[in-house]
This record gives C-alpha cells, sequence and structure tokens, in this order.
C-alpha cells in the first residue's frame, strides 16, 4: 500500500548551477559531476545523508562489494579523480567489456534494501514493535522539535502538535536520529531480550553525538566523495554496509541489539545506533506520510575506533591517556578550533588531525596537478551540546570554512601563519580580559569569574571572524603571499583590539584614575591597566608596522 524507493523516487536536495533541486540516489551519485553538492537546511541531516547513504554506496559499489581493492597508492587515487565520473571502473578492475556502470548495477541489485517501507526498509526494521504497542511522534527524530524532555527555547511546536513528514523527510531525519540521537531511556523493543520494565536503559547518544565533525567538501559532489575515498592496502573482506550484511553479520534487522566493536569503515559508517520504524498513513490528498514512529535501543560500540573513523580531530586525555575526539566549543567559530584539524603530522602538540585530512594532505603532495594547492577545499563542522545527562540537545555548533591546502602541512609557511593566528587571538582574548578585569577592581568592583558575565576579551573576540576567514581564504587563493596576507591579520588585529580597549577605558568612571588600594602591591588604576594591556598588545603582535613600510620590511 505504501512505497517510496530511495534509487529512483527524489528525496535528495542537491545544488546545482541553475539552483536547488531534488533528487533521487541514482541521480545523484551518477550526475555527482555535475551537483555542487547536498542543500540540506538540516546540517545534522546533511552529515548523516554523506555518510550513512552516499559515501558507504559508492565505496561499496566500486570495491568491497565489487570485490576490488581501494587505491593503495596517491598515484592510482589521481587516476579516480581524473576520471571525474563516479561511474566508472577503477582502472586497476577487470569488469570486462559489456560492464554495466558499477553505481547503476549496485543500485539495480539492491534496490529492494533502499525502500523506506517493505520488508526490508533502509535503517529501519520493519517488524519493530514496542512492547506496549505504543509509537511515539514523529518529533522524536528531529533534534530542533520539542518531544519528550527536549524543549527547544524558540519552538514553534509542541510535543502534543508534531509535525507530518513525507517519506524522504521522514527518511533523512531517519539517518540523523542513527548519528546524533539523544542518550537515556528508549521504549522497549518486542523480542529484545534486554528490555527491563518495558524500557531500554544506558543508551549513548548516536556515535556523532560524542564528536566533532570535519567533513571537508569539494568542487562537486563527485569531488567531495573522491576525497573520502581511502588510500590503503587494507582488503576491507569482513567490511560491509548495514542493508547488505545478514543476521549472522548484522542483528540490526530485528529488534535485538548488541555491543560490539566496528568491522571496518562501511560499518561505521552505517552505524545503527537505534531501532527505528516509521509508520506510514495516507494524508488528506491521498499522498503517503508519517506522524507516528517506533524508536528503541540500537547497536552500541564498545569503542570508537581512531584508526577508522575519518571525520574528527583526536587529543590524548590527560586522565585515560587515550586518545579521544576532539569536540568543537559553543559559540566559538571554527577557526579557533582549528589546529587539531591542521595537525597531520605525527606529534604535533595540537593533537591528530581527521584521517580524511591527512590523506587529502599526502594526495596534495603526490599531484599538484590534479590536486593543485591552490584547490578551493571548505570544510563543514558540525557538533552538538546535548544537556541534563545527553538526553536532551541544548545547542548545534555548525559552521563552514576555507582550508588552504598548504596548512595541511606543518613545515609550510602558511600552517606557520595560521597556528600564530589562532594562538594570538587567544593571548589577545585573555589580555583583554586581564584589562577589562582590572578597570573593573580600580572602579571597587570584583574580577568576573571566567564562566559567567560578559567578559571583554570573550566578546571582542568575535569581532575577529571576519579577519580570519578573509586571512584563509588569501591563504589558499595566493599561499604564496605570506607577507601580506601577515601584515593584513596584524594590522587588523591590533585594530580590533585597541578599538574593544577604548571603548572600555571610555567609559570608566573617574575614581579609576585615583585607582583603589588592594594591598600594599597590588593598586589598580586605569593608566596602570592600559600601561599592562599594551605592553601585552606589544609582546603579541610586535611593534606595529610604520605607515609606508614596504612589504616585509621591518
Amino acid at each position: 500500500m505504501f512505497s517510496f524507493d530511495l534509487t529512483t523516487d527524489p528525496w535528495i536536495p542537491v545544488m546545482t548551477r541553475d539552483g536547488r533541486q531534488t533528487v533521487s540516489l541514482r541521480v545523484a551519485l551518477l550526475e555527482a559531476h555535475h551537483l555542487l553538492g547536498v542543500a540540506l537546511d538540516s546540517p545534522l541531516e546533511a552529515v548523516a545523508l554523506f555518510r550513512q547513504v552516499l559515501l558507504p554506496v559508492y565505496l561499496d559499489a566500486l570495491f568491497v562489494d565489487a570485490g576490488c581493492r581501494y587505491p593503495r597508492t596517491p598515484r592510482e587515487w589521481s587516476q579516480l579523480w581524473a576520471a571525474a565520473v563516479l561511474d566508472r571502473h577503477p582502472p586497476w578492475a577487470d569488469p570486462g567489456p559489456d560492464a554495466k556502470g558499477p553505481i547503476d548495477a549496485y543500485l539495480d541489485r539492491y534496490r529492494d534494501r533502499f525502500q523506506v517501507f517493505g520488508t526490508h526498509p533502509l535503517a529501519q526494521v520493519a517488524t519493530l514493535r514496542a512492547v506496549n504497542g505504543e509509537t511515539k511522534p514523529v518529533s522524536v527524530l528531529i533534534a530542533s522539535a520539542a518531544s519528550g524532555n527536549n524543549v527547544p527555547l524558540f519552538s514553534a511546536r509542541t510535543e502534543a502538535t508534531p509535525p507530518t513528514l513525507s517519506p524522504a523527510e521522514a527518511i533523512r531525519a531517519t539517518l540523523a536520529t542513527h548519528c546524533w540521537d539523544t542518550a537515556a531511556i528508549k521504549s522497549g523493543a518486542d523480542g529484545d531480550p534486554m528490555v527491563r520494565a518495558g524500557k531500554t536503559t544506558g543508551n549513548p547518544t548516536g556515535p556523532l553525538g560524542g564528536i566533532g565533525v570535519v567533513l571537508p567538501l569539494g568542487n562537486t559532489l563527485a569531488q567531495t566523495l573522491l576525497l573520502h575515498v581511502p588510500v590503503t592496502s587494507a582488503t576491507g573482506v569482513d567490511d560491509r554496509p548495514q542493508w547488505r550484511a545478514g543476521p549472522d553479520q548484522h542483528p540490526s534487522a530485528g529488534p535485538g541489539w548488541q555491543q560490539r566493536p566496528v568491522r571496518g569503515l562501511l560499518d561505521l559508517l552505517t552505524w545503527q545506533a537505534r531501532r527505528i520504524r516509521l509508520v506510514p498513513e495516507a494524508g488528506p490528498d491521498g499522498t503517503t506520510v508519517i506522524r507516528r514512529v517506533v524508536l528503541s535501543a540500537g547497536d552500541r560500540m564498545t569503542r570508537l575506533p581512531d584508526e577508522i573513523e575519518p571525520h574528527t580531530a583526536w587529543r590524548m586525555s590527560k586522565n585515560s591517556k587515550e586518545q579521544v575526539p576532539v569536540r568543537h566549543t559553543v559559540g566559538q567559530s571554527a577557526w579557533r578550533g582549528m589546529l587539531p584539524m591542521l595537525a597531520t603530522a605525527a606529534n604535533n602538540p595540537h593533537g591528530s588531525s581527521p584521517r580524511v585530512l591527512g590523506t587529502i594532505r599526502d594526495l596534495q603532495d603526490h599531484d599538484r596537478d590534479q590536486l593543485p594547492i591552490d584547490y578551493p577545499l571548505r570544510v563543514l563542522t558540525v557538533g552538538v551540546q546535548y544537556g541534563n545527562q545527553s538526553a536532551v540537545v541544548e545547542d548545534l555548533i555548525v559552521d563552514l570554512l576555507p582550508m588552504p591546502l598548504a596548512a595541511l602541512n606543518a613545515d609550510s609557511s602558511v600552517y606557520q601563519l595560521v597556528e600564530a593566528m589562532v594562538s594570538q587571538a587567544d593571548d589577545l582574548r585573555m589580555a583583554t580580559n586581564r584589562l577589562g578585569d582590572e578597570l573593573r577592581l580600580a572602579a571597587g568592583g570584583e574580577k568576573l569569574t571566567w564562566d559567567k558575565g560578559d567578559r571583554l576579551g570573550d566578546r571582542m573576540v568575535h569581532a575577529f571572524n571576519p579577519v580570519a576567514r578573509e586571512v584563509l581564504s588569501r591563504l589558499q587563493r595566493r599561499p604564496d603571499d605570506i607577507d601580506a596576507t601577515e601584515e593584513l591579520w596584524l594590522a587588523e588585529a591590533r585594530r580590533i583590539v585597541l578599538t574593544a580597549a577604548e571603548g572600555a577605558l571610555n567609559a570608566v568612571p573617574p575614581e579609576t584614575f585615583i585607582g583603589r588600594v588592594h594591598s600594599l602591591r597590588d593598586i589598580y588604576r586605569a593608566a596602570a591597566a592600559e600601561a599592562r594591556f599594551r605592553a601585552a598588545i606589544r609582546s603579541i603582535l610586535g611593534e606595529p608596522v610604520p605607515a609606508g613600510t614596504p612589504s616585509g620590511g621591518a
């Protein structure tokens, strides 16, 4: 009665040179070289669509399911890049003279696994039932929708008025739920031996909820996918996506779940962190709509494998002495936390870069004709901040940055300038905070604690965002023009920080000039605070370059 075929029905919003369109999975992959990228308003759904469907379908169709190895060297990868079209067998494969395109053939072969409804619905369990027989509003699949304890501040709906989703909207929300769902109690599934009192407890968030996602983007959807092809001698024989694995490899076709290790990249990308079933019904106009859903516990990873996970930076935990994912910070632009993204070399003090960026650095080093140093790479950064035992979504952290390829090489002057810019911006923030604290003390007040109040430097640092993006963009377009770009940064940084200080100094009351004695050694006056502040600026940025000094002059 209800049908929606993801291989032929339009459900993927994409951006073309003529504007937005919605296309099927087959069109998205076969025409990827003509498409600029995915065009979803929800960054959670955009990342989930890429990780859970687009990338694993491409990798499985061309390599793993086809019995063909991944490229072993950057030279072999360059052959894929030069071909541009995705639906073409790798040069080292031998499909025969009359073979159909690998993606086209793959979608024909597994068409029954790319249905929204039926016996093998994608990312769902067809027979899933809650122990109590109840269903939930479809809003439980949408992080920004009011549902249960999750009450967004500016939601236009309440749980009593859940949204009505089309099949296309519902399957995109389902994919995002596998990646980002909240933790805590889930409905017990009928047939799940782990159910207690009709519930399943101890559920972690979706696997992407604990990391800061860093997703490189190319000029086209095809180039974005090719940038994610692993260059490795590993065969991936035991690896497979969720839709192609049988019950012996994946119990995700049934209500039961297990805690187990990740078997490979495709297994990781299509991880079924929940058991879900969409409940279709006929809408007033006869179209299929989804208002209700069954959502229960899913598989749990024994650990997130840093040797496989491609989309997060890593750092060494001081407590556990193990590698842990780097998470994005609420209220902080991505450029301020980008040094771990650039840490492609071993023993970098800032951590280790996402694996995909390390691969891109190696590819660019090998073939600068195919992947030139001024290639306009961008990175989409996405994270979620949870609250109340990770049972609610408090904030989304999203940014899009230009990424100079030269900055992926720690020995380059581009990397050194980016590193200096990030560290100097933070030093200037702290110096400006100290100025604000000293002015408050001079006026008879007290310092603001680091986590409370409107601190002068924390407010000022946001003014760096436009110039930091301009610096990154210039380093991307003209990586050899280091001196002029550095001068731009130093001049703008000095102007911004002095402007912020001038406003604060102009606003202080007269008594700050007399000052306040805190002890025999601590006397706070506005003039002394300003002198210390200006000395700090000179220490961080150096002496200002006199007007008219030639580029690179002292």
